[in-house]
């Protein structure tokens, strides 16, 4: 199956969920679950990012987490600007500490940064490639 006939039959929610279980299975970061949450609403903004280029014909693991990163970005702003209605407000110190990350591009994160956008890139590589 090629990957564009695979990504129509995954959703966007599914990837998100997918997403969110390989952070968690990493970092052990909590478990988001669908609603109001920013980890929710970061993992939605990732998967879209990441399905765009994917269907694209990219499979460079960078390319793809550099795009990841972007889509994270837009939930990190959102939150900052107090323009999202989540279901627990993100303390200031935090929105600070993602404000600071969504401000740098991905090729300026520290490794540990990027990976953690390439363990999300593998992990919806491998989910639309069917492998």
């Amino acid at each position: 199956m090629k990957i564009r006939e695979l990504s129509e039959s995954i959703s966007i929610e599914q990837l998100a969920t997918i997403s969110d279980k390989a952070l968690h299975d990493r970092y052990h970061f909590p478990l988001s679950t669908p609603g109001k949450s920013f980890g929710w609403l970061s993992n939605l903004e990732s998967a879209k990012a990441a399905l765009r280029v994917i269907n694209q014909g990219v499979t460079d693991i960078d390319v793809i987490a550099d795009t990841i990163h972007d889509g994270w970005n837009i939930t990190a702003m959102a939150d900052y600007n107090g323009e999202l209605d989540l279901d627990t407000p993100t303390p200031d110190e935090k929105k600070l500490k993602r404000y600071a990350l969504a401000q740098k591009s991905y090729a300026e994160l520290d490794d540990d940064e990027q990976e953690k956008d390439r363990v999300v890139a593998r992990a919806l590589l491998k989910a639309l490639k069917g492998i």
